[in-house]
């Protein structure tokens, strides 16, 4: 049976030729980071089919944008000329972060601001509109001789002895050596291999959209911290569009989900009324918005990231609330250190069918041993951060206005946590290692 459902499915003839004696992997989930395991582990040699339904209207309708740590940009550039070209040309270098403290009008915590050239760099970040990313990495996947695409709504992962078999909810399946998943935070690759989720809800709701103002930005991101959650501005691409002059960011506003539902009930005027009073004049005049969308903001984490043929990456493996922009940048750091594990296998011979269980096994080990301190100590951080907005425990603001002078006021400690925040001059994972 399992011959036989391989071969309907995914033809070993149809490979190039250089491809069609190696291990066969399929990334579940054609998302971003679906997206990025499928050129990664394609680079090193694997045959490789991306599984799933792609949201193309969505993805072109995404509000949102992505602030990608250097190391993700050297390695994502690495992957494909298509998404070089496109980083250069979307997306926009940001010289630093700065944070202020909105969630009391009393001993507030002082103004810290984060510049680039104090940690050495050029840039903390590079941001990204989430519907150009998007459009970049499909095209790269599709220009891709050692990646195929197959539509299909995944129902669940199951194990035949030495193979993997993905199963659609209308029954069809497609077989291969090793299954990556990358299929969100509500993964069937996760739920159907039996590992274990821990999931909490924050009780949030995150408004996005795009803003017009007339004040320069400087290339510094902001991030307000509010009783309701984080309002955080980050510089736009282009400077100017139909709207008229002046200078463009994109907005991440967290709210209690009735007050963001009230948001989204406002119509253009208003909304940039209201905003511009929680900006207090930051951005100057705001004279245009543009499509408003709403995610609610979850958190979780799977424990083990890889059991028996699979591997978890992205939000299949942890989910993060859009604070200091660690929920993509993890992910790719999965990336990265999947590939690094996996580049071994990539030219194992299929002479006896699949990849040896002992090595597949080795490489289970590994994988959970090398992600486990990251996705902790960057889930713990963020978790503890956000809950610290919105508690009303004194002890708990006091500790972090502290925590928020001491940085200010001690340069190394300020070192230290943008090595630590941003991934400057840590010891990076996989193929950047």
């Amino acid at each position: 049976m399992t011959e036989h459902v391989h071969s309907q499915i995914i033809s070993d003839d149809a490979a190039p030729e250089a491809r069609r004696d190696a291990p066969h992997v399929l990334v579940a989930g054609p998302g971003y980071i679906g997206a990025i395991a499928a050129l990664a582990l394609a680079n090193q040699g694997f045959r490789v089919t991306l599984v799933g339904t792609p949201d193309t209207a969505r993805a072109a309708g995404d509000t949102r944008s992505t602030a990608l740590f250097p190391e993700a940009v050297a390695f994502l550039s690495t992957l494909s000329d298509t998404l070089a070209e496109a980083l250069d040309q979307h997306a926009r270098p940001l010289k630093g972060i700065r944070i202020l403290d909105r969630t009391t009008r009393f001993l507030r915590a002082p103004e810290v601001t984060f510049l680039a050239e104090e940690a050495g760099l050029s840039a903390l970040a590079d941001n990204m509109p989430n519907a150009a990313l998007s459009a970049a990495l499909a095209a790269a996947v599709d220009d891709h001789d050692g990646i195929s695409r197959h539509n299909m709504t995944i129902a669940r992962a199951e194990e035949i002895r030495d193979r993997v078999v993905l199963v659609g909810a209308d029954g069809a399946r497609i077989e291969g050596d090793l299954v990556v998943g990358a299929d969100g935070r509500g993964s069937r690759v996760r739920e159907t291999s039996g590992i274990r989720q821990t999931a909490w809800d924050y009780t949030q709701t995150a408004v996005t959209c795009r803003i017009m103002h007339s004040a320069p930005h400087e290339d510094i991101s902001t991030e307000f911290h509010r009783r309701g959650g984080p309002l955080t501005t980050v510089p736009g691409v282009t400077d100017a569009d139909a709207s008229g002059p002046g200078y463009s960011s994109h907005l991440v506003w967290v709210e209690r989900p009735e007050a963001a539902a009230g948001l989204a009930r406002l119509d253009d005027a208003a909304f940039i009324e209201t905003l511009g009073e929680e900006l207090d004049g930051l951005l100057g005049t705001l004279h245009a918005v543009g499509p408003r969308g709403a995610y609610p903001i979850k958190g979780g984490t799977a424990d083990p990231v890889a059991s028996g043929r699979a591997f978890l990456v992205g939000e299949a493996a942890h989910v993060l609330p859009p604070i200091g922009a660690q929920g993509m940048n993890l992910g790719v750091r999965d990336v990265m250190g999947l590939a690094d594990i996996l580049r071994p296998l990539a030219r194992s011979s299929k002479a006896t069918g699949a990849l040896p269980s002992d090595a597949v096994r080795a490489a289970v080990r590994a994988y959970v041993a090398e992600r486990r301190g990251d996705i902790w100590f960057r889930t713990a951080a963020v978790d503890v951060l956000n809950r610290s907005l919105t508690t009303g425990l004194w002890p708990v603001r006091a500790l972090r206005g502290a925590g928020l002078q001491a940085v200010a006021m001690v340069p190394a400690l300020k070192r230290a946590t943008m090595a630590a925040g941003f991934g400057a001059r840590l010891p990076l994972p996989g193929s950047s290692r």
